[in-house]
């Protein structure tokens, strides 16, 4: 386990590589400490005002904790700071899904992999400091955004972390799989295997779905469709599912509702891409700060896009602050930012075939689909030709 490379810097740089960052960097200017503050201020300064700040610092903080050696007040930290960027996150549902939401994604994926993989060890302590976090927030204002404003949300997102302590509890007498960062359901749609991966992607969860994908491969269906919802996880774990899914015998589907950092190298080593409406992708920076040469995971992460029609250098620009991306006339990423993308705009960039809601609506795509080139090689219906649509022309490149 590294201990957590993330710093106050690297921070501010996943900050900077949000698409539309101005809203999240005035409530950090608006915060009574900033990443600064928490990296340099004495403990009991910092915790003084943490309730007027904003969610981001208290993941600063956390990491300064976990570094230091203070591993158990770290976690504690950690939990107070997602619960209140979570909760900021929900009291504005209509902001640009690659600004507050991919910082929120990418802080989870770096700080977050470390401090839950240690409390994991203990889950009488990761329950404990979980409890002290739910407590607190319920006890101290919070200066960011209004409790009385967003009842509504405020109680929502306490109810995802009280459940996730009672799935701790839960588990912890299961076995080593059922203790798996990682949420992994394989289940069949039409016949079609589907593998759903959500949450931080480690190695017992790839081991679980790279067994789903063998099992796939026999299948008489000839595809299998991943259900992508993850912040990222363990870039050894992530790259070794990447390479499995990129030497599949079977053709391999993704419907995308979030993939941040590592989740990232998952994505580009699929076939055939869609997005559901709010679905994104990207800001994958934070897998750099570990043990791995930069160098070699840019190359990697752009070679697996490559190898299947994707475009390289849109995937390259999602870890690499020193590319530009430029399309035409349109400045897609300029240096020193790191790219995310919409569902739109990854249609747009043709690394999408479209919009689908549902794990079943793409098996329904991929059937019709099939129908209508079973019948085309049969005879039994003109092939069409001169097709303009976004989805068939991202689609012809496959």
């Amino acid at each position: 386990m590294n201990v957590i490379p993330f710093t106050v810097l690297a921070i501010g740089v996943v900050l900077s590589g949000c698409r539309n960052p101005r809203s999240q960097a005035d409530a950090l200017s608006r915060a009574e400490l900033g990443m600064n503050d928490v990296a340099t201020l004495p403990q009991q300064q910092v915790e003084a005002r943490l309730p007027k700040s904003h969610g981001a610092v208290y993941y600063g903080y956390a990491a300064r904790l976990f570094r230091e050696g203070r591993k158990e007040e770290a976690v504690f930290w950690f939990y107070v700071g997602q619960l209140r960027f979570r909760f900021d996150v929900a009291a504005h549902p209509d902001a640009d899904p690659s600004g507050g939401p991919a910082l929120l994604a990418s802080l989870n994926s770096s700080i977050g992999a470390d401090i839950n993989e240690w409390a994991a060890k203990d889950t009488d302590l990761w329950k404990r400091q979980i409890n002290r976090a739910l407590e607190w927030d319920a006890t101290h204002p919070n200066g960011v955004t209004s409790k009385a404003a967003y009842k509504k949300e405020y109680k929502q997102v306490r109810y995802g972390l009280e459940r996730m302590r009672e799935e701790i509890v839960s588990r912890s007498n299961g076995s080593a799989e059922s203790k798996s960062a990682t949420r992994v359901a394989v289940r069949k749609v039409g016949g079609v295997p589907v593998i759903e991966m959500s949450g931080n992607i480690d190695r017992v969860g790839v081991e679980s779905a790279l067994k789903a994908l063998r099992r796939a491969e026999g299948s008489k269906a000839g595809v299998v469709v991943f259900v992508i919802d993850s912040p990222g996880g363990e870039i050894l774990a992530v790259l070794n599912l990447a390479e499995g899914i990129g030497r599949a015998k079977c053709r391999t589907y993704g419907l995308v509702e979030r993939a941040f950092g590592g989740a990232v190298f998952l994505v580009a080593a699929l076939d055939v891409l869609y997005f559901t409406r709010n679905g994104v992708c990207g800001s994958a920076v934070q897998v750099l700060s570990g043990s791995f040469d930069s160098s070699f995971l840019i190359t990697k992460l752009k070679s697996l896009a490559s190898a299947k029609g994707h475009d390289p250098e849109v995937f390259g620009a999602m870890i690499d602050a020193d590319a530009e991306l430029v399309r035409g006339t349109n400045v897609w990423k300029a240096k020193r930012h790191i790219l995310s993308l919409t569902a739109r705009e990854e249609i747009i960039l043709g690394i999408s075939d479209g919009y689908c809601d549902s794990a079943e609506g793409l098996v329904k795509k991929i059937t019709e689909k099939q129908g209508e080139q079973d019948g085309a090689a049969n005879g039994s219906q003109p092939v069409r030709s001169g097709t303009s649509s976004t989805s068939g022309a991202a689609g012809s490149r496959r």
